[in-house]
């Protein structure tokens, strides 16, 4: 009987799944399969980056020295921007 009564609940909730994504215009399907193209090209490009250590830190020190940023009083790693 148990087994009886989990078929009959897992068919029920393939059911209910099924409805859902009849439901669903197509334009939303479509916007959404756009979403994951589009999220699945920003992961291939965040693992493809790979940045010049020596160059960022070169830049950071020149925005610091034109007073465009300043290093935080109690943590050094933290930088803030100074409006103008």
């Amino acid at each position: 009987m148990c087994v009886r009564a989990c078929i009959a609940r897992a068919a029920a909730i393939a059911h209910t799944i099924r409805c859902a994504l009849l439901s669903l215009s197509l334009s939303s399907l479509s916007s959404l399969a756009r979403f994951a193209s589009f999220a699945r090209t920003q992961l291939k490009e965040m693992l493809r980056f790979n940045p010049d250590r020596g160059a960022m830190k070169k830049r950071l020190e020149s925005l610091i020295d034109r007073e465009y940023v300043e290093r935080d009083m109690t943590d050094r790693a933290v930088v803030h921007y100074m409006p103008a």
